[in-house]
């Protein structure tokens, strides 16, 4: 009989364990969630006072500069883009009142250009200082 006792105190033992490891996996388990949680706490509060140290020091200390220099380049910008705009029509108007110029007098710029090409051309021609020599056959 000593043996079916001890037979069932083991198995009273090994079903207090298993209990035992199921409740301590839960208390882990629930310990590890409390912990994440408290943990991305901390992180969003020390999240916000960083931004609340942030704002302080912007508004108090960059906010007029800042938005001054914005309005500045605003209105820069405003103006510069109206100067290209003039810039952009006032160069088309001349490359076409150019361009028609061009094409009625093609013919004497192509002529012009032709001497110009020769003119150059000229100065990659060797010539001889030495006046040239005539023979004459008799």
């Amino acid at each position: 009989m000593p043996t079916l006792q001890f037979i069932h105190m083991f198995e009273t033992l090994t079903q207090f364990a298993i209990k035992a490891y199921a409740i301590g996996g839960e208390l882990l388990s629930v310990s590890l969630i409390l912990f994440t949680l408290n943990f991305i706490a901390s992180l969003v509060e020390k999240t916000y006072n960083t931004g609340v140290i942030v704002g302080r020091f912007y508004f108090g200390h960059l906010h007029k500069p800042l938005t001054f220099a914005t309005r500045k380049l605003i209105a820069f910008t405003k103006w510069a883009s109206l100067r290209l705009l003039v810039l952009l029509v006032l160069g088309a108007a001349l490359l076409a009142e150019r361009s028609y110029t061009l094409w009625v007098n093609r013919q004497e710029v192509i002529s012009q250009l032709n001497n110009l090409r020769n003119h150059i051309g000229g100065y990659f021609i060797y010539r001889s200082p030495a006046p040239a020599l005539v023979i004459a056959n008799n």
